[in-house]
């Protein structure tokens, strides 16, 4: 059995100097959700060239619909930047 990993004694500060990318892998009910979040918090930082990088190669399908919000179907990268660059998110 292996030891357990130390907790960080305070919260974790991402280091994003300069041209970083965040990649968020999952865009489905809870990635979605973090898509909104992270571009919000990327478009704070105007100390950093930063970039959202989206990674699903999944579709919103019609089924989906009850538990996402997308505003068309398609490939979940894709209409997830269509809907942040709209602020439809």
């Amino acid at each position: 059995m292996t030891a357990p990993r130390p907790r960080p004694a305070g919260p974790l500060v991402p280091n994003l100097d300069g041209a970083s990318a965040v990649k968020l892998i999952g865009l489905g009910g809870v990635g979605s959700i973090c898509a909104r979040y992270l571009t919000l918090f990327l478009a704070s930082r105007e100390d950093a060239d930063l970039r959202l990088v989206l990674v699903d190669g999944d579709r919103f399908e019609e089924r989906n619909g009850s538990r996402m919000h997308y505003s068309r179907l398609g490939n979940k990268a894709e209409v997830v930047r269509e809907d942040l660059l709209a602020g439809r998110q």
